[in-house]
């Protein structure tokens, strides 16, 4: 685990910094790790001013000079005109993009690409592996709520619809299963201090008397007064 972390350390180096979003549509705005001032790279000018130590990017890349963009042709153009210029275009834009983050500070980055790495907390980091790690406890509490031995949740556990209505008897079985729980921790550790955590009274039955305490007479019909 802590090479997998100093692996993953060595990565956020390297890795393009968020600067906005995402937006309604999923885009995001991301600037590249030297103008992020993480690395020292020579394309970009502005880290050749960072502090002394700061990690230097071996190879860059030769950031090639984009060619002049290619004029619109007037309203009145032939299509074929109109179609060359779509063309020019295409390969115009295809240049662009290539090391586009070294020739301007920031990028940006629709929401349909890599969206699966693309998360609030860097993949692997230590704050991501310490939100991830509840999922453990929240899959083992749904695993209490549907196990026979336990809750027995299931399809059909309840005769009644509507969110509300289905909340309420879902929050009973939230408060058993803590109950539970407690005192089955309780009755392992022998901590019994809280309430919740005291032995049950032995349940010796019941027994119905008359006011006399007569068990006879408890169950006879009743008299006319």
């Amino acid at each position: 685990m802590d090479a997998f972390r100093a692996l993953i350390a060595e990565r956020q180096v390297a890795a393009f910094r968020r600067v906005a979003g995402p937006d309604e549509s999923g885009k995001e705005r991301y600037e590249c790790p030297a103008q992020a001032g993480k690395v020292i790279c020579g394309n970009c000018p502005f880290s050749q001013d960072l502090p002394a130590g700061t990690p230097v990017v071996a190879r860059p890349h030769a950031v090639p000079e984009l060619p002049v963009e290619p004029a619109r042709p007037a309203r009145n153009a032939s299509k074929a005109d109109r179609e060359s210029y779509a063309g020019a275009k295409a390969d115009w834009d295809r240049q662009g993009d290539f090391l586009r983050c070294c020739r301007q500070r920031t990028i940006t980055i629709a929401g349909n690409v890599v969206a699966k790495v693309r998360q609030p907390l860097a993949w692997g980091s230590d704050a991501w592996i310490e939100s991830y790690s509840r999922r453990t406890h929240v899959e083992g509490t749904f695993g209490n709520y549907k196990s026979a031995k336990t809750a027995d949740l299931q399809r059909g556990w309840i005769f009644i619809v509507g969110m509300v209505k289905t909340s309420l008897m879902l929050a009973a079985v939230a408060v058993a299963t803590n109950i539970r729980l407690l005192r089955k921790w309780a009755a392992r550790t022998g901590d019994r201090v809280h309430a919740l955590c005291a032995v049950d009274p032995v349940d010796h039955g019941f027994e119905e008397r008359d006011a006399d305490g007569n068990p006879d007479l408890a169950l006879a019909p009743p008299v006319e007064a």
